[in-house]
């Protein structure tokens, strides 16, 4: 963990580790998950979740996305909510103009995508499905 990122070692253990920790927990239930959490994006234990994580777990809530596919998410890949706010409800916007539903876990892996490889890539992307006969 701290070869891959060492910013953690400056980061305070009461006021930002712990705090990190007790926020993971409250969404993904047990330390064995936390765990999971955190092996898949150290990076998530040097951010305020308080600032990005809960924000963007609540617009998936607004737009009708269950519980169990955020989850998913956030076990997955939590970088995805390391966004900001704005970038985040813009990925989430595009996913729906795209169609997808937000009961389907297809609708977070779009938000996913857009989120972690960027809209750019993803226009760029799609652009090339187009141009070989694929419809959106």
């Amino acid at each position: 963990m701290l070869s891959s990122e060492p910013s953690i070692l400056e980061r305070s253990l009461e006021n930002c580790i712990m705090p990190s920790v007790q926020v993971i927990k409250r969404f993904v239930g047990t330390d064995d998950n936390v765990l999971k959490v955190i092996k898949a994006s150290y990076r998530i234990l040097t951010y305020n979740l308080d600032k990005f994580l809960e924000p963007n777990i609540a617009i998936l809530v607004r737009h009708g996305v269950p519980k169990s596919n955020i989850l998913k998410l956030i076990m997955a890949q939590p970088k995805s909510f390391l966004a900001s706010t704005c970038k985040f409800s813009e990925a989430v916007a595009q996913v729906e103009k795209l169609g997808f539903d937000p009961t389907k876990i297809q609708f977070v892996l779009a938000i996913r995508s857009l989120v972690v490889l960027g809209k750019s890539f993803c226009e760029r992307k799609l652009g090339v499905y187009h141009s070989v006969g694929f419809s959106e």
